[in-house]
């Protein structure tokens, strides 16, 4: 090789340009990927959110998707949160910036959010302390409401455009009650809507009557990694108004756990198809 090709080559394999695409190019792209998929962000919001902190944003009465991606599932997420007449609500927006998430199989990634069993034992960081808890007792599919039998993960081989399925939780905080999930699928985003279909107490008490808790959630891969959207809301008795703040960070709490969950199922498929 003479000695001007191999200068070229050095310049090249130091840049990055041999083997990848260079870091500040790959920053720039994640930058311009996403400003075009959440208009809504301003820059420091994004610098933020690549740099893999959470972003999060409390409404009360009135519906908001400041964090929300510009895809077709936003406005469906909107509508059906804003049917619950919510009391309070919280938005949280995620990146994993894993640039193999978008190679698993369609069917595969939809897969892994429909793996409710995998749910069980999953654990969340008390607030303020580094005390460690189990959020899920026990988490999976039910045969449906009324006999509650519990049935394998249900998986599919090609996705459908509208799916549901019924699942049972038992919650540290809200306790044992069933959900329905619904499954919406359109130009590789999935959207999951989880309502619930039986009154949630604290203790004896009663909070959440049925249909009056929803928490909905977007898997938006991309070639510079995951985005993972959630808007959750609830209704409650006026006479829990004072106690919004609390239910909002016990929604922070639930949201962060189950995008722990779900990076940690991305991460063993993408490990599993290597």
């Amino acid at each position: 090789m003479s000695t001007f090709l191999y200068a070229i080559f050095l310049s090249l394999l130091l840049t990055g340009q041999v083997f990848g695409t260079p870091p500040i190019l790959q920053a720039e792209q994640a930058h311009s990927a996403t400003r075009s998929l959440f208009p809504k962000l301003d820059p420091s919001d994004i610098e933020s959110l690549l740099q893999g902190e959470a972003l999060n944003y409390k409404y009360g009465r009135s519906v908001t998707s400041h964090l929300a991606p510009a895809v077709a599932a936003t406005e469906r997420i909107v509508r059906t949160t804003a049917a619950v007449s919510p009391s309070f609500g919280l938005e949280a927006l995620y990146f994993h910036p894993n640039t193999q998430a978008h190679t698993l199989a369609p069917q595969r990634l939809y897969n892994l959010t429909r793996a409710i069993s995998t749910m069980e034992g999953l654990e969340y960081t008390v607030e303020n302390s580094n005390t460690r808890k189990i959020l899920y007792k026990e988490a999976y599919a039910i045969n449906n409401p009324e006999s509650a039998r519990r049935i394998p993960d249900p998986v599919v081989q090609s996705i459908p455009k509208e799916a549901s399925l019924f699942a049972l939780q038992d919650d540290d905080g809200f306790g044992r009650n069933m959900y329905k999930v619904n499954h919406f699928y359109d130009s590789g985003v999935i959207h999951i809507e989880m309502t619930n279909l039986t009154t949630i107490r604290m203790g004896f008490i009663p909070v959440i009557r049925p249909d009056h808790f929803i928490l909905q959630f977007v898997v938006l891969p991309t070639e510079n990694g995951m985005y993972f959207y959630a808007n959750g809301a609830m209704r409650a008795p006026a006479i829990m108004s004072g106690f919004g703040g609390l239910a909002q960070e016990g929604l922070r709490v639930r949201i962060d756990a189950l995008f722990d969950w779900f990076v940690q199922e991305l991460e063993n498929a993408i490990a599993e198809d290597l």
